[in-house]
């Protein structure tokens, strides 16, 4: 009980003839952004012990490809492939969220229908844990009856509330704050009734034992892919162009906002300065004001590109110089920063990304704040190849030793025993 006690014990053999139900807010289709790429290699590594049967949710128009990429995988099967609400029924379910005081995102997984389908299949196959990604879908539960992992990975209010901390549109505040204190109240109903709570990162743990000093709390951090490849390179390619690569969803507010002002204040700047300097965005669509501003910019440069959509996420990303971070704000182990730490890149942000991670500035990474920290740090990395060099080298060695991918998966198992043995010893 209580932050992030010990994984190891008696729990720690893998148990292959255990049956489990995973249910992901996000199917882990296509691998074209972190997250999605973090769960495909867990959801890989769990099926070579574990029966894995899957429920998960989707954008409606890639059912049939995301049906494909599941069943690719050995000792995958996938029970239901749900989609997201969207129009008419997001509307409906967002007025319900209102008129029940929970948060509004919920609306777009929560579907009563959906409740009864989950809760018939759970009778129906007698899984031995139920694993839920996501806050999101800790809506259902409340029809679980075996032991239940819920990753929220982030403490959802906490996000909300930095976010409220560091805009200056009071409105836009007072919002934050509200949504907030709505998560908040969410999780402290929610998160009780899961067997396990997991998070990525000690800050994430400890809000949350501030809210339930009774939550069972486990930590267990991002994985840094054990599996890369010799990518082509900028340094293998004869290319005289110096290319920055921005990474991140423009959903995201935080992420637009910064998108925007790298654009305006800094990118523009720096290619005076080098001519020769690409910018390449890459994350999924935002709100129709970023989505605007960005085919503005591309369709007036010839330097400025983006991809809503790439094939694979870490391949693109090794084609970078350097990375760039532009969230504002940000809590937890953020996927972009592993991945591109990983592949030897310098990367670029404010102190917020850099968050949990035991980093150095200077020597993992390049922590910059404001415009003039950007421009200067930003040049420097560009006219000095060894130094850029150096803390890509350097960041690689860190997250490979702090967040081994198979250090970490194995923790996972562990849990999932762990949670397991615990139940039928309470059940005798």
């Amino acid at each position: 009980m209580g932050l992030n006690a010990p994984l190891d014990g008696a729990w720690s053999d893998l148990r292959p003839s255990m049956r489990i139900l995973m249910i992901l807010s996000d199917l882990p289709f296509p691998l074209n952004n972190g997250p999605n790429y973090q769960m495909d290699r867990l959801l890989r590594y769990l099926s070579q012990y574990y029966e894995c049967h899957i429920i998960g949710f989707t954008n409606r128009e890639i059912v049939e490809n995301t049906k494909n990429y599941l069943s690719s995988i050995p000792n995958v099967f996938t029970i239901a492939i749900l989609g997201k609400n969207s129009g008419f029924k997001l509307n409906f379910h967002r007025i319900i969220c209102i008129l029940k005081g929970k948060p509004l995102f919920l609306a777009r997984w929560h579907n009563s229908n959906y409740i009864k389908h989950i809760e018939d299949i759970i009778d129906k196959y007698k899984y031995d844990l139920v694993f839920l990604d996501g806050l999101p879908v800790a809506i259902y539960l409340k029809t679980i009856k075996a032991p239940v992992i819920l990753s929220t990975k982030d403490a959802i209010s906490l996000s909300y509330k930095l976010k409220g901390s560091t805009t200056k549109n009071i409105i836009r505040k007072l919002i934050y704050y509200y949504n907030s204190n709505r998560i908040r109240s969410f999780e402290k109903q929610y998160l009780r009734l899961a067997s396990y709570i997991h998070v990525v990162s000690e800050k994430d743990a400890k809000y949350y034992f501030v809210l339930d000093e009774n939550l069972h709390l486990r930590v267990i951090p991002i994985a840094a892919p054990s599996h890369i490849t010799n990518f082509d390179t900028p340094s293998k390619r004869e290319t005289n162009c110096f290319f920055i690569y921005l990474l991140g969803n423009l959903g995201i507010e935080s992420i637009a906002k910064g998108t925007r002002w790298f654009i305006s204040k800094i990118y523009e700047k720096i290619k005076n300065i080098n001519p020769n300097v690409k910018l390449i965005i890459i994350g999924k669509p935002g709100k129709r004001s970023i989505n605007r501003y960005i085919e503005n910019k591309v369709a007036s440069s010839n330097s400025i590109f983006y991809y809503p959509w790439v094939e694979d996420y870490l391949k693109s990303i090794s084609n970078s110089d350097i990375v760039v971070i532009p969230d504002y704000t940000a809590t937890g182990i953020q996927n972009r920063v592993i991945a591109a730490m990983t592949l030897g890149k310098a990367t670029i942000g404010r102190n917020a990304v850099f968050d949990s991670l035991p980093i150095i500035n200077g020597k993992h990474c390049v922590i910059a704040n404001n415009k003039k920290e950007f421009l200067h740090s930003i040049i420097n990395l560009m006219k000095n190849d060894d130094y850029r060099q150096n803390i890509g080298n350097e960041a690689q060695k860190l997250v490979r030793s702090f967040f081994n991918e198979n250090d970490v998966f194995k923790k996972w198992t562990r849990l999932i025993n762990e949670a397991i043995c615990k139940m039928q010893e309470e059940t005798g």
